[in-house]
């Protein structure tokens, strides 16, 4: 999917066959093989476009709502599930769109909430957990976040606030950490000490050492 449409590739000698225009606006792909269905969203005229897998012929359009963005397909239910954003104009929208498509029938499904200014972008699914995660580019009071819901009821199940990447600054401190602690400093004995050799606060140096290494800085040393 470019700017000029969605490029249709040969899966054994990688070459372009065929380039199916969309507008430009289109933005996000995705796959059903079992349903032999080509879905692109596109947040500019609110709709999903579909494309016959076997023919590249375009199919009638699913109207789904404002800002659709990314997608996913959960093919043991040939189910799309749609990321919906729109903060540009009235109504606004966090949800999830649900689209059952099998071929033959297609059913929109009511729009799945996602409460807060959560802003969700993209859908992954696990069929075999029956697990739906939605990313969310949060805004204003809203960190980034992942909302986790059950493919079965529909409902969230949790939301997760990923751990931001530690800045350089952090993963030379938790080298130099690292460095005493294998050197068998006596100062690197303890968390304060250890603090205090480095010139950190034991608050920046314990919060460092987990986001970087994934555990806390007491276990690593034991």
């Amino acid at each position: 999917l470019d700017a000029s449409g969605v490029m249709v590739v040969d899966g054994t000698s990688l070459s372009v066959v065929d380039t199916l225009l969309t507008p430009s606006s289109s933005c996000g792909i995705a796959v059903n093989s079992q349903a032999n269905r080509v879905y692109v969203s596109n947040p500019g005229q609110r709709l999903i476009h579909v494309v016959d897998g076997a023919t590249n012929q375009r199919r009638p359009h699913i109207q789904i709502g404002p800002g659709p963005l990314g997608m996913a397909v959960d093919q043991t239910a040939n189910r799309l599930y749609v990321a919906l954003s729109n903060h540009s104009f009235e109504p606004h929208v966090n949800g999830l769109g649900v689209v059952t498509d099998d071929g033959q029938t297609v059913q929109v499904h009511p729009n799945v909430p996602i409460p807060g200014v959560t802003q969700p972008t993209d859908v992954a699914v696990d069929p075999a957990h029956h697990r739906i995660y939605v990313v969310n580019q949060g805004g204003g009071p809203e960190p980034p976040s992942v909302s986790v819901l059950d493919s079965d009821t529909r409902q969230i199940v949790t939301t997760t606030i990923p751990h931001p990447r530690p800045s350089a600054a952090d993963r030379t401190l938790v080298a130099r950490a690292r460095e005493a602690i294998n050197a068998g400093t006596p100062a690197a004995a303890g968390l304060l000490p250890l603090a205090t050799l480095l010139d950190v606060s034991p608050y920046r140096l314990s919060r460092a050492f987990t986001r970087e290494l994934g555990v806390s800085l007491t276990r690593y040393r034991n």
